[in-house]
């Protein structure tokens, strides 16, 4: 039930919007009350809300990095359940606390750029927060009442976040602190709905486009053909920097997207100073011009990238693929599955077909994986820096969210029994082939899914 008017009002950032703007929001808003003890947010996990905090206080641990690389194989086994007990800190883990009471925002990063949770955040008392799904927040950001609402979640990314998210980036290793920070202060940080356009081709390249959330088309030619796509993590834009040229292609938002824009004159400088990333710039941009050239001339590439960006297939960093020139229908391959692990099978044979390829019922391993959100009880995992999700049914309650929120479909039931439930439950299995007898492939390279491919334009359709 949605919380009426008058009480969302009583939050000062929601009482200058109109009321039509508010019955907008409404249905993405809920007030949430946690025990004191009781975790909010958890180390590795994917989040879909922010969450403004509106009574009590909550402590927020944040790992050290020397810390949390150590104990990245501990993080892989199931982790903290959710019911409400006093969560230690891990002990192969040492912590940074940080205090946030009334007034304060946490989580907003991750809802808007997908990125793991980097903290548990645990409630020091009793606390009230009203809690913010990702469209909510997107719709909040856009509005000019909120600019400073805006700006005030933009500053706390680059205060908390920014710095570390650089880090990441592999054209970045390797410079120096002070460097990261002159980036951070300069960089602006942008988002644009699915469908619009971020930079387009034959125009000026006014800096380097970090993409920290959401997936960016990447089109050419004077049939803007779908070449390929940037995901979280990616840069683009190394052109204009290196050589004052212009866009060699068009970026177009596929879903929601997040940037960060390093302006052109303070990354000449950083090139200037870090020869050695002027040399993976150059080296980045020779690749990204060959893939350019290569797939924009070849049909099937840019086919198979349409189906990809069309088909969800491009948040797949594993997708399991069946060639049915070779397929005899025989279901060998279900049944090995099932016998390796005990009677359930972890894939579907059945899916959409593409040409003598087709795609069955079988964890794509997104890089976003929203069946993570919302767990109870922990019981769907993936290690931190790992690609696989992986579901536990020791810990599975059979509740059903990652089911339904499988954007692809590609989570099915099995009955079971449940130590954690004490009953027989519809147990959840993400379908996932571990034998590697049928094709696996990542559309992030559309040379080498064409490669593998072959002419996946003929045979059965």
């Amino acid at each position: 039930m949605d919380l009426p008017s008058e009480r969302l009002r009583q939050y000062p950032f929601l009482a200058v919007l109109s009321e039509t703007v508010l019955k907008k929001v409404q249905p993405h808003l809920c007030e949430k009350r946690f025990a004191s003890g009781e975790l909010l947010l958890r180390l590795g996990d994917y989040s879909d809300a922010a969450y403004y905090l509106a009574e009590g206080t909550v402590e927020v641990r944040v790992p050290d990095a020397a810390a949390a690389a150590a104990a990245d194989a501990r993080l892989a086994s199931p982790r903290l359940p959710r019911p409400v007990v006093p969560v230690p800190p891990r002990p192969t883990l040492t912590f940074q606390s940080v205090m946030l009471g009334p007034g304060d925002i946490f989580g907003e990063i991750g809802a808007l750029s997908r990125y793991p949770v980097t903290a548990d955040v645990v409630a020091s008392t009793d606390v009230l927060v009203l809690m913010i799904a990702t469209p909510g927040l997107r719709l909040l950001l856009k509005q000019r009442e909120l600019a400073s609402f805006r700006q005030s979640i933009d500053d706390r990314y680059r205060a908390r976040t920014l710095a570390s998210h650089l880090r990441r980036v592999e054209l970045l290793a390797g410079v120096d602190d002070e460097t990261i920070a002159r980036l951070r202060d300069a960089a602006e940080l942008l988002a644009f709905d699915p469908g619009a356009v971020i930079a387009r081709a034959g125009t000026a390249v006014d800096g380097l486009y970090l993409v920290r959330g959401g997936h960016v088309r990447i089109s050419a030619g004077a049939d803007g053909r779908t070449v390929s796509y940037l995901r979280k993590g990616d840069h683009a834009g190394e052109n204009g920097l290196l050589d004052n040229a212009p866009w060699p292609y068009s970026l177009t938002a596929i879903e929601h997207v997040e940037i960060v824009r390093l302006p052109a004159g303070i990354c000449r400088d950083v090139l200037a100073a870090w020869p050695s990333v002027a040399t993976r710039l150059r080296d980045d941009a020779r690749t990204r011009d060959d893939l350019v050239a290569r797939t924009s001339s070849d049909a099937a590439a840019t086919r198979f990238m349409e189906i990809a960006v069309d088909k969800g297939l491009i948040n797949g960093q594993s997708v399991l693929l069946i060639d049915l020139q070779r397929c005899t229908g025989c279901d060998d391959c279900v049944t090995a599955c099932a016998d390796t692990h005990g009677g359930v099978p972890r894939f579907v044979r059945d899916g959409a077909r593409y040409g003598r390829w087709a795609v069955p019922t079988a964890c794509f391993q997104c890089s976003d994986p929203v069946c993570m959100i919302g767990c109870p009880t922990g019981a769907i995992t993936r290690p931190l820096g790992g690609i696989e999700v992986t579901i536990d049914p020791a810990t599975c309650i059979g509740c059903g969210n990652c089911v339904r929120r499988c954007p692809w479909g590609n989570i099915v039931t099995v009955t079971a029994d449940s130590p954690a439930a004490g009953r027989s439950i519809e147990l959840p299995t993400k379908q996932m082939c571990p034998h590697g007898a049928m094709t696996r492939v990542s559309f992030h390279d559309p040379a080498a899914v064409a490669a593998a491919l072959g002419d996946a334009g003929e045979g059965r359709r």
